[in-house]
């Protein structure tokens, strides 16, 4: 065979090796099970008592912030939910969909700016947020709106920077004549390691309600925080009973396409401008723990989201702290091939 022909042949069998290859791949990819869908019931789902939001800017600057209310219908009085940004996440974006989420199923948030810029002080963010959380209620009780705060129905809850921001608001809610928040939920709080001026000071948790029930998340490949922060606000709320709080963690899973991947970035919860949950990421990812920047998927209503609406029903009347007690807290729903996706862990 002539030297021409036989490198012909190998192009030719290299070609059709390497075709089937990526076809292979490509059915693999296929085959591979999706996540679970968005509840249509329950806690996380897509069930919702009012259709549209009315957003309402409280004020510029880090003392200032948003109210986003529900509205088509609007219920008279309503729960409000403290909801902390991580560090120069200042534009609400970043967490939309988790906020109209919660919006939309009856309730108030309140979004307190706690920041000024990226170089706000860090032992500026409490006293800030404080003063945003007292302006906002301010003006919900004005009657300027059709809706009124239930302030026998509060809670607070936060995201990185801003999970240590709304521990210390729990703590010193009474003391700065706020309602007492009767729920806490820190998200992958931190980072208190750096020490001095770079970090968000944990206040003092020895003055949160007994009764307060906490919980608190973190996930296995978050790199940017860890569960430090996780385990100090477990073990310094010292007046709160062990049966009152859990530390749980979030766990990644390759099982499925797109995978699961609970880095720092898991709460980051963006809409599209049709209003449909993000798929892509809002950002080039560099690592594993930045993977997924603002996708909307089963980490969060399965997660975060579903957490924290059971967190509310238990807190204003319901479980209790029979929350932390069952094994189903714990679900995060199956692949579409029935295996269950990895299930929350509880690390206290």
């Amino acid at each position: 065979m002539k030297k021409k022909q036989r490198f012909a042949c190998a192009a030719i069998i290299f070609l059709r090796l390497t075709m089937g290859a990526l076809g292979q791949e490509g059915t693999n990819n296929a085959a591979k099970p999706k996540q679970p869908s968005q509840p249509q019931h329950g806690p996380g789902s897509s069930e919702t008592t009012s259709h549209s939001i009315v957003t309402v800017k409280i004020a510029d600057g880090g003392q200032g912030g948003w109210l986003f209310l529900p509205a088509d219908p609007s219920p008279s009085k309503a729960p409000v939910i403290i909801f902390c940004h991580g560090w120069a996440a200042i534009p609400p974006r970043g967490y939309q969909a988790w906020i109209n989420h919660l919006v939309m199923r009856g309730n108030i948030v309140l979004w307190p700016n706690y920041q000024d810029n990226p170089l706000t002080p860090t032992r500026q963010a409490l006293p800030n947020a404080l003063a945003g959380v007292k302006a906002g209620l301010r003006v919900l009780e004005s009657g300027n709106y059709s809706i009124r705060p239930d302030l026998d129905r509060v809670v607070v809850a936060g995201h990185s920077a801003g999970g240590m921001v709304a521990a210390g608001i729990a703590a010193r809610a009474i003391a700065e004549g706020l309602p007492k928040m009767r729920a806490l939920m820190s998200v992958e709080p931190g980072d208190s390691q750096r020490g001095g001026i770079a970090s968000v000071p944990l206040a003092d948790l020895s003055t949160l309600p007994s009764d307060t029930l906490m919980l608190i998340l973190v996930g296995q490949d978050d790199t940017s925080v860890g569960t430090f922060d996780g385990e100090r606000i477990l073990h310094e709320s010292i007046s709160v009973s062990a049966s009152d709080k859990a530390l749980l963690m979030l766990h990644s899973d390759d099982h499925g396409s797109p995978a699961l991947v609970a880095n720092h970035y898991t709460p980051s919860a963006v809409l599209n401008s049709d209003g449909t949950f993000a798929k892509e990421p809002t950002r080039a990812s560099f690592s594993r723990n930045t993977a997924d920047i603002g996708v909307v998927d089963a980490l969060d209503y399965m997660g975060t989201w579903r957490l924290l609406d059971r967190l509310m029903d238990a807190a204003f009347g319901g479980e209790g702290n029979r929350l932390f007690q069952g094994p189903s807290v714990l679900d995060m729903g199956t692949w579409s091939d029935g295996v269950p996706v990895k299930r929350l862990t509880r690390l206290n």
